[in-house]
C-alpha cells in the first residue's frame, strides 16, 4: 500500500468532497434545527470537525484513494509521461499515480475550479515527495 499524509488544512475540503465522513452534520440535534440555523452553520460545523477529527478523516481518505487505486491499477499503461486531471479536488487519486508511476519522469496536471470565482485553474506538478501516513493525535 502506498502511504501519503494529508495536511491538517485540507481535511475541510476532503470532508466537503467526501460527505459521507462527516459526523457532526449527522447528529439529531443538528438535523432537527438546521432549518432554523444561519446557512453559515454547515460550513463552520465541518469546518469545526476538520479541526478536531483531522487524523480520522485522513485515515478514511488515504483508505478509500488506495482502495479506488486497486480498482483500476490492472488497466493502468506500463508507462505514462503525463496526465491531465480536469476536476481533480484535493487530488488524492493523483498522489496514487505519481506513486505508481514513480521510475518515470511523470507530469500532473491538475484542473480544479475554485469555489469562489468562475475562472478555473490549472497547477503542474512534476515531482510530489514521498510522504508518511497520519499519526493519530486523539480520538475522534
Amino acid at each position: 500500500m502506498f502511504q501519503f499524509t494529508v495536511p491538517a488544512a485540507a481535511a475541510k475540503y476532503v470532508l466537503l468532497q467526501r460527505s459521507s465522513y462527516q459526523r457532526f452534520t449527522r447528529v439529531l440535534p443538528y438535523r432537527a434545527l438546521r432549518r432554523h440555523l444561519p446557512s453559515t452553520a454547515y460550513g463552520h460545523l465541518v469546518a469545526l470537525e476538520a479541526r478536531l477529527c483531522a487524523a480520522r478523516v485522513g485515515a478514511m481518505y488515504a483508505r478509500d484513494i488506495f482502495d479506488e487505486y486497486l480498482s483500476f491499477r490492472d488497466v493502468l499503461p506500463a508507462q505514462c509521461h503525463s496526465i491531465l486531471d480536469i476536476g481533480c479536488g484535493v487530488a488524492g487519486i493523483d498522489v496514487a499515480l505519481k506513486n505508481h508511476y514513480a521510475a518515470s519522469d511523470l507530469e500532473l496536471f491538475l484542473l480544479d475550479k475554485p469555489r469562489s470565482t468562475s475562472s478555473s485553474s490549472m497547477v503542474s506538478i512534476p515531482s510530489v515527495p514521498s510522504t508518511t501516513p497520519w499519526r493519530s493525535r486523539g480520538r475522534c
